[in-house]
């Protein structure tokens, strides 16, 4: 009779400790699904002054003048050494903002963008001056001086001033526009944003021009928001000395009628979106040509552009222990049809690979894929599929795109009547391509917490059968 209380009492007591073991596991599941974002690390040399940095020096990270993260160099002329990275801390909504490095107190040379989801970054700085007071937190604002203004009035407008329209460009392919100083300006940030930043854009000069004159890169939302709100129809901006050319007035002539001399007008240039995308670089959206009516002029016919654009993001979920969930977004944005669209992305050989929707797998190379397609304007596709890896580790996966962008040209004559020009064969090379670097945190592919837990309850409840059957 003892013996068989003290039986019940002990499968009792097992018992109670499998489901205690299990709400821990729900419990601690629940937990791990609040954990903030990873920080972004970086290392590399670092000189202050032309020297080696000492060590003790510190360097600190800033977004939007907010301090983000700091370290001290513990060997000479290095930082982030022995993985003590430079970390800084950011949010979703940071994804593609500026990091702006101090040097003990010394701007650097150098910025980063931050991004979600990356592996530690290997970034030299160097800084040289007086050390500058230490930056105050701010709304998120623009990082244009008033250098990098008078540059983008004097190249991007006319005579020293913003306008609605005749700005002449080539943009990052080649190929000649004109259009308003928005537009301009617009087509000079997307030649850094495609990694051309050396191609000469506006009067021959490039956007790392316009960087050196600056003194660092532009906040593309702030700054271009500022280019907007400055051009007419909105309002008017000049360089330092130069003054806005005044809009013809009726003027009499001697015993007749006032002559009245037309000013040419247009309507405003849109302001260009923003796709925003996890992962990767928050990128504004420009058309690659101004979508304004042809201003009507009594030059020579101009000649107008209108091709597709094809803009390429992702983002990463967590989709199960050891298991993510990529999504990949192309949009056409730009003013024609994209056609022979080809999508593909090939993965290391010990990822498992699935497609689950917008695209297909071929097993032979482990690579997605989605091939032959067009996009109208406006319109987007999105391909969704997982990566699964056993052994937790930071991967980087290229994502590359190729398509028909369908360059139309048209000149403009009087009255802005739009003529399609036929082009030679070989002037106009419609195929182009582009690519993104997905990068993967190790992190993602973690057991979660409760796998001892579960692991725990596992053993209690082969220990509670093996007693029921004695």
């Amino acid at each position: 009779m003892m013996r068989n209380l003290l039986k019940k009492g002990m499968n009792l007591i097992f018992f109670v400790l499998l489901i205690g073991a299990v709400v821990t596991a729900v419990s601690m599941t629940s937990v791990m699904g609040d954990r903030p974002l990873s920080p972004n690390k970086f290392y590399g040399d670092v000189t202050l002054n032309g020297t080696n940095a000492p060590v003790g020096t510190v360097i600190n990270a800033y977004i939007d003048n907010e301090l983000r993260g700091s370290v001290t160099v513990a060997t000479a002329g290095k930082y982030g050494d022995d993985f003590d990275y430079l970390k800084v801390d950011g949010h979703e909504a940071d994804d593609g903002k500026t990091i702006i490095f101090y040097v003990n107190g010394v701007r650097a040379n150098e910025t980063a963008a931050w991004h979600v989801m990356v592996s530690p970054m290997e970034l030299d700085l160097g800084a040289a001056g007086e050390p500058e007071p230490t930056p105050t937190a701010t709304e998120p604002g623009g990082m244009l001086t008033d250098a990098g203004r008078d540059w983008l009035a004097t190249y991007a407008g006319i005579g020293g001033c913003f306008v609605d329209a005749g700005v002449p460009y080539v943009d990052a392919d080649g190929i000649s526009g004109m259009g308003s100083s928005v537009v301009a300006v617009t087509v000079l940030i997307t030649a850094n944003m495609v990694g051309k930043p050396d191609v000469p854009i506006l009067q021959g000069k490039s956007y790392n021009d316009f960087k050196a004159v600056n003194g660092g890169d532009m906040n593309i939302g702030a700054d271009l928001d500022w280019v907007i709100e400055n051009t007419p129809p909105t309002g008017s901006f000049c360089a330092s000395g130069a003054e806005p050319t005044p809009t013809p007035t009726a003027t009499e002539s001697g015993g007749t009628d006032p002559t009245v001399t037309a000013t040419p007008t247009s309507s405003p240039t849109p302001s260009p979106t923003a796709t925003e995308t996890v992962g990767g670089t928050p990128t504004v959206i420009p058309t690659t040509i101004s979508t304004v009516t042809p201003t009507i002029t009594s030059t020579p016919a101009t000649q107008i552009v209108k091709e597709a654009q094809l803009n390429l993001g992702y983002k990463i979920e967590k989709y199960g222990t050891g298991t993510a969930l990529i999504s990949l977004t192309i949009q056409n944005v730009g003013e024609v049809k994209a056609t022979d669209i080809n999508l593909k992305i090939d993965h290391p050989v010990d990822l498992q690979v699935k497609a689950v929707s917008g695209c297909k797998l071929d097993a032979t190379f482990n690579r997605i894929y989605w091939s032959g397609e067009e996009l109208q304007p406006d319109e987007e596709h999105t391909c969704n599929y997982t990566i699964t890896l056993t052994e937790p580790r930071d991967i980087k996966i290229e994502a590359n795109l190729t398509y028909d962008k369908g360059v139309q040209v048209y000149t403009v004559g009087e009255g802005g009547k739009l003529t399609p020009k036929i082009a030679a064969p070989g002037d106009i090379y419609n195929m182009i391509g582009t690519n993104v670097i997905i990068q993967v945190d190790g992190n993602l592919f973690e057991m979660s917490g409760f796998t001892i837990p579960l692991a725990i309850a596992g053993l209690l409840a082969v220990a509670y059968l093996v007693r029921r059957k004695k």
